[in-house]
Parts: C-alpha cells; sequence; structure tokens
C-alpha cells in the first residue's frame, strides 16, 4: 500500500495486485466501508499518514493490472476548515481548438494557474481562480464548469501533463 498526497486534504491510496484481492467486491457497503476504515488505519500506524477525521469522499478504481487506486478527501475540510481555490475546468478536442483558445486568453491577459493535461484527440484545461472575463472566453471556446479538487487531482493521475503554468499566455508560447 502506497499513499500520496495530492492537496491538503486529498490523497492517492495505491494497493498493489495482491493487496486489492482483499477489496470486498460483493456490493455490501458496510463490508467496503470497515475495508477502507481498516485501510486508513493501517496507513496511520504503518506509514505515519494521518488522514483527516470526519466525513470523507471516497472513490475507487480497479486498474487493468489488477491493482486498486483510492482517492480519499475529507469534506469537512472542504467546506469549514481549508480556503479552496475555485477550479474550472475547459476541455477542447485537438490542437487546433487549443491553440486559439490559450491565445484569446493570452490577449486577454488572463492572470490565472492553469494545468493544461491531453490524452487522445482531447486537451483539459485546470484553471484556479479565474476572472470572469477568463470564464467567458473559456465558454466561447467550449464546455467550461466548476470542478471540484478530487476531479482536477484525477485530471493530473489520468491526463499527460502538458504544462503546469501561472499564465495563459505563457502556455500559448509553449503551443505556439
Amino acid at each position: 500500500m502506497k499513499a500520496e498526497q495530492l492537496g491538503e486534504i486529498t490523497y492517492k491510496i495505491t494497493l498493489d495486485r495482491l493487496e486489492a484481492q482483499k477489496v470486498p467486491t460483493d456490493g455490501r457497503p458496510q463490508d467496503m466501508r470497515r475495508f477502507i476504515c481498516t485501510m486508513i488505519e493501517r496507513l496511520d500506524t504503518e506509514q505515519g499518514v494521518s488522514i483527516p477525521q470526519g466525513k470523507l469522499l471516497v472513490e475507487a478504481f480497479l486498474r487493468s493490472d489488477g491493482s486498486y487506486v483510492f482517492f480519499v478527501s475529507a469534506l469537512e475540510c472542504l467546506s469549514h476548515e481549508v480556503p479552496q481555490p475555485h477550479l474550472y475546468a475547459c476541455e477542447v478536442t485537438g490542437i487546433e481548438q487549443l491553440r486559439p483558445l490559450c491565445g484569446a486568453l493570452a490577449a486577454a491577459a488572463a492572470e490565472c494557474s492553469v494545468y493544461c493535461g491531453s490524452s487522445p484527440e482531447r486537451y483539459r484545461l485546470i484553471l484556479s481562480d479565474p476572472d470572469e472575463t477568463t470564464i467567458r472566453i473559456c465558454t466561447e471556446y467550449s464546455d467550461t464548469c466548476e470542478i471540484s479538487p478530487l476531479f482536477a487531482a484525477q485530471t493530473r493521475e489520468y491526463l499527460t501533463e502538458i504544462a503546469a503554468i501561472h499564465s495563459a499566455a505563457f502556455l500559448y508560447e509553449l503551443l505556439s
């Protein structure tokens, strides 16, 4: 079992194939809940990883090699304790759509942190604390919506990083 902290309140826990065989697959929520509690306790005692107490959001993904990945986020921290940036996602299909979008953002001097990830046939921008002009420009090019920190973490996990920068203008220069 391996744990990585993805953000202040989000952890990625990876179980190898042997450990994954212990994950209950019978569909009974109480068995899965018990398994997750045991896994979190083991992380604390064996690795010193302290996941915040309280209500948790847990997502589990079975990988093609038989291993599991769990994303665990402390929901109470999201809403009460840790101020979170406003995150937006904008997705386009193809570099021919990404380049003009980044050009428009650069021309408007959009100032926000930008993460750009890609997978076959699509590019996704994650914008941190964008202003109204930036959101409007992104909406003109594709569907844009506010997202959770967990969605942003999953984007970083499953899409290939192109850039993680503080300026859309710099991303436009990279693409030109």
